[in-house]
């Protein structure tokens, strides 16, 4: 059949377009596998598993069956009942089953909650990543020593920009840091990109967007006249669109694990968690200086109140931040809760704005850096003394309860709120008796059974005791009249508690907006340190504070305060020999594709020391001085000669420097599901680039606590057309456009996107609703716009690539759709969207089957 054949000459293009995906970095995955047995497997093993199953439990002759949990290859090799790791099936594990008390029952003082089963099932699933084990000898070697002192913590310092021999290729001083040292291993940089590559990578670093056909046309012709100079006055104009924030802002949700449902046990919705989203969006645009940034996410309802009440406001919701971390609402133990809270509070901060593992001090001294467990509840302490205000209800089914208050913003939202509280309360409490009233435990039925029929036959009878028998049924019937008048009459009243109730709920006085956000607890206390995790094994108290190894000394915390403030003042002291390294090489790592320090989240001993330790401390020190500007560093690094470089290959540089570590090329760089997606809804025409007013959880969920089997979003509440930074994210039900893409887990911190591709992603280009609706939407704008074929393929190489195509490649093209269109020639089948009126159907899905191919291209998907 036609269709058939066109079917096939459609596949044969498609293949020859799509280039198998290059192999991704495994780091990310091994680096978010490590995070999740760091924050939910190393503790519950510590706190329940390790006083039977440890090398401890051995030398007091306790070890139970044989089996030792505290070191990888204990884990790996089982136990008296053999392997407790199943990876094939990892729900069979005996570990997971006897957690879920299935026949063994571990531990043996009690089960624990479900979700910690399912926390270990999906650990399995993963690989079962676990760093406890001993690193191969090379890289031991390359590990400074316990003697050595920490590159990290070593005071900042601007170093002088060294002179590399060939001095005509440095821009700029980061330049010759890099020239320098590429001379010094004997490499030799690749050219320079061509305009129109450069072009594309400044718009989708900057803003996550391509550049029109005008924009890219208008660069590359201002860039032939002026050369790189030409870069400045486009980066400038990029760093001003409200779209950079847009694509920055992202980068930061992505570390502190921003999501707008609870997850865990219970999918609870936050329906105002959308405004920390734009107001990391706002930070961005605006340039807010970091140090403040991070001042406001800490302390924010602790720093000097500005006049401007929107500023106050912005300071409030800042400190949702802290609030966004899933919780086990089922939990019973509040004890226990709380510390897990502060747990991942500290594990978000420690690890996203200073990259030290300070969480893995929560059992035991850490077993690496400097970091001691008395750091570690020193910094419980304050977290500890932290309120915090993320919900108007406590979740049913948590006999404990939790916080539940929100925080009121606006210019009278503290003024509001007190009669809105008292307006909730009256319509909770008339909707509580209401509800009692209608209860079906109470109430009055009337069976006529046969017995009663008989009875009242018998009363037309003349017999005494027929007679007897009228006068009990009449006597009966007298009472059920009476308590039928008593059931109208409750009934009214029924009829009047709903008619007050929806009085007072469709007259709500006026009502503020909230956010969610902290406050010092009314009693804020020190700790006293859990031994090994325990939180029943107490020992010393340590009073609230600072990491002693981290200069500099924090400032002294009065009795009355959670120390926040003075914790949030020590991280952006000038002092403070992380917080800008960290930020610093997150930029690099956002620009380049890979970090100066690989690990970014880890600048302990066991992460990977910078390859250019000289330029992170001069660009760490120009990130200080310049004010900690972002679009500052930003500008500094993109208008540099090491981000114009090609990323041609080179033989000789493969073979000396196969990871690229010395920047003698540009690396080749996969779109992330954002931009991805954004750019295929851009060039389809339908991307809606406007800030939306709120969220889709926020607004048509608003009636719902939670996300359940009952309770989902569509699939058009999931993929709008606003930006993806605009999405629903909600844990456990992600759009599929970023879920295929390696979008992270929001329930965890993630400092670097994983590029590893996954056979789903090839399979999104040639099945997914999304890809072939745009690409049909692309071809009707280019039969509509462009009568020529030569014409529409001009401006679809453009539209896509920002570049015409070669002549091959128009051949090749051209020779496709007149295959199809002869193919299709007797179908009658329809076109997938409307088409211009001299457009024929077969026209219209060539077209269509060429502007898939020419999105699944590597081209389209990645940056050279």
């Amino acid at each position: 059949m036609p269709w058939c054949r066109m079917s096939r000459l459609f596949s044969c293009w498609f293949g020859c377009l799509l280039a198998a995906l290059p192999c991704g970095s495994m780091v990310a995955e091994e680096t978010t596998g490590v995070d999740f047995f760091e924050a939910k497997i190393r503790p519950v093993l510590v706190q329940h598993c390790y006083g039977c199953h440890s090398e401890d439990a051995r030398s007091r002759n306790d070890l139970q069956g044989n089996l030792l949990l505290d070191t990888r290859a204990g884990l790996l090799q089982g136990g008296d009942l053999g392997s407790v790791l199943d990876l094939d099936d990892p729900g069979k594990s005996t570990l997971v089953q006897a957690l879920r008390y299935q026949d063994l029952k571990m531990p043996p003082a009690g089960k624990l909650p479900a979700q910690i089963a399912a926390d270990f099932e999906r650990w399995i699933r993963q690989g079962a990543a676990d760093p406890r084990t001993v690193k191969t000898p090379a890289v031991v070697a390359a590990k400074p020593s316990d003697e050595e002192p920490l590159w990290s913590l070593q005071p900042l310092q601007r170093p002088v920009p060294p002179t590399p021999r060939d001095r005509a290729w440095p821009d700029s001083p980061l330049d010759q840091f890099i020239a320098a040292e590429r001379e010094r291993h004997g490499l030799t940089p690749v050219g320079d990109a061509e305009p129109q590559q450069l072009v594309r990578r400044l718009y989708f670093d900057l803003i996550g967007l391509p550049p029109t056909p005008a924009e890219a046309e208008a660069f590359v012709a201002d860039y032939q006249k002026h050369g790189p100079a030409a870069m400045g006055p486009t980066v400038d104009r990029l760093l001003a669109s409200p779209r950079f924030g847009e694509r920055w802002g992202r980068h930061w949700l992505d570390l502190v694990r921003f999501a707008e449902t609870n997850g865990g046990d219970r999918n609870v919705i936050w329906p105002h968690a959308w405004r920390y989203r734009d107001y990391v969006i706002d930070a961005f645009n605006v340039d807010k200086p970091f140090d403040q940034f991070v001042r406001e996410q800490i302390a924010g309802d602790l720093l000097p109140v500005p006049s401007d009440p929107d500023l106050r406001d912005q300071q409030l919701i800042a400190t949702g931040m802290l609030t966004l971390g899933p919780k086990l609402f089922m939990e019973t133990d509040a004890e226990r809760f709380k510390i897990d809270r502060v747990d991942e509070q500290i594990d978000v901060v420690s690890r996203g704005i200073l990259g030290l593992t300070i969480s893995c001090a929560r059992c035991h001294d850490h077993k690496f850096d400097p970091i001691s467990t008395a750091d570690y509840y020193r910094l419980a302490g304050v977290f500890g003394s932290t309120h915090l205000l993320y919900g108007e209800a406590a979740p049913a089914g948590n006999q404990y309860g939790h916080d539940r208050d929100l925080q009121p913003i606006g210019p009278d939202g503290d003024k509001l709120h007190g009669p809105a509280q008292v307006w909730k309360q009256q319509v909770a409490e008339q909707t509580n008796v209401r509800n009692k009233a209608r209860s079906s435990r109470y109430g009055v039925t009337r069976n006529r059974t046969a017995q009663e029929n008989k009875l009242k036959q018998l009363t037309e009878g003349k017999t005494p005791e027929q007679q007897m028998a009228s006068d009990a049924i009449q006597e009966l019937q007298a009472m059920i009249a009476t308590l039928t008048a008593e059931v109208e009459e409750w009934d009214e009243k029924i009829r009047l508690l709903d008619e007050k109730l929806k009085q007072t709920t469709e007259n709500p006085p006026p009502l503020p907006d909230y956010a969610m956000a902290v406050r010092d607890a009314d009693e804020p206390a020190d700790y006293r340190i859990h031994l090994r995790g325990d939180g029943k094994q107490l020992g010393d108290q340590v009073g609230r504070g600072t990491p002693v190894s981290v200069p500099p000394a924090a400032g002294a915390i009065a009795p009355q305060q959670s120390g926040r403030l003075q914790l949030a003042a020590w991280m952006t002291d000038r002092g403070n020999p992380l917080t800008s390294r960290v930020a610093v090489n997150r930029i690099w790592g956002h620009l380049f594709g890979v970090a100066l320090a690989p690990s970014v989240n880890n600048f302990g001993r066991m992460g990977d020391p910078p390859s250019h330790p000289a330029l992170l401390d001069y660009l760490a020190v120009e990130f200080q001085e310049q004010g900690w500007s972002t679009k500052g560093l930003i500008r500094q690094i993109v208008t540099s000669r090491t981000y114009r470089l090609a990323s041609t290959p080179h033989d000789a540089n493969l073979i000396a420097d196969p990871e690229n570590r010395w920047l003698w090329r540009m690396r080749r760089r996969r779109l992330e599901a954002e931009p991805l997606r954004d750019a295929l809804l851009l060039v389809g025409g339908s991307l809606q680039t406007g800030h939306p007013a709120a969220s889709v959880l926020a607004v048509e969920f608003a009636g719902n606590r939670e996300l359940n089997s009952t309770v989902v979003m569509t699939t058009a509440q999931q993929e709008g057309p606003q930006r993806a930074v605009y999405l629903p994210i909600a844990r456990m039900s992600l759009p599929v456009s970023l879920k295929t893409w390696n979008f992270p887990d929001p329930s965890l911190l993630a400092g670097v996107r994983s590029d590893r591709p996954v056979a789903d992603q090839q399979l999104y280009f040639l099945n997914s609703p999304l890809v072939i609706r745009q690409a049909s939407l692309l071809a009707g704008r280019l039969l509509a716009e462009h009568g020529d074929p030569q014409a529409r393929l001009d401006a679809a190489w453009r539209m896509l690539f920002a570049r015409g195509p070669s002549m091959n490649e128009s051949r090749l093209a051209l020779d496709y759709l007149a295959a199809v269109q002869a193919a299709s020639a007797d179908s009658t089948a329809s076109a997938t969207e409307p088409s211009a009126p001299s457009t024929s159907p077969g026209e219209q899905a060539a077209w269509a089957g060429l502007c898939q191919a020419l999105l699944a291209s590597v081209e389209f998907r990645y940056l050279d």
